[in-house]
């Protein structure tokens, strides 16, 4: 069993969980060719469970799979506030700089 001191050092579970996927239907999302699985769910489970280390193309495509940014699955806990990130990155930009002023105004008062 791996003990972690500190914040996990990713989100990807979380993230996975948060779409409401099971690891096989991520591991199918994930292709690298139609019908070509990039991934196994068994590799998936080892990366969220910090026992696999993954590497930029996996987390690009984990990204795309999870319809979030990369950075995302590395810094944002989806339970805490991805809602609201998920929100503005599905906005039109014109409504984002909107969303964001309205946000700026409730944090300053």
């Amino acid at each position: 069993m791996v003990m972690r001191v500190g914040p996990p050092t990713h989100y990807i579970q979380a993230w996975r969980k948060y779409r409401k996927l099971s690891l096989r239907r991520l591991a199918a999302r994930m292709e690298n060719t139609p019908g070509e699985e990039m991934i196994s769910y068994a590799s998936l489970s080892r990366i969220e469970g910090h026992k696999q280390p993954y590497n930029e193309t996996i987390l690009n495509a984990l990204a795309e799979a999870l319809d979030c940014e990369p950075w995302m699955l590395l810094k944002v806990d989806p339970e805490k506030n991805g809602k609201v990130i998920d929100m503005l990155l599905h906005l039109p930009a014109d409504k984002q700089s909107q969303a964001i002023k309205l946000i700026e105004v409730l944090k300053s008062g």
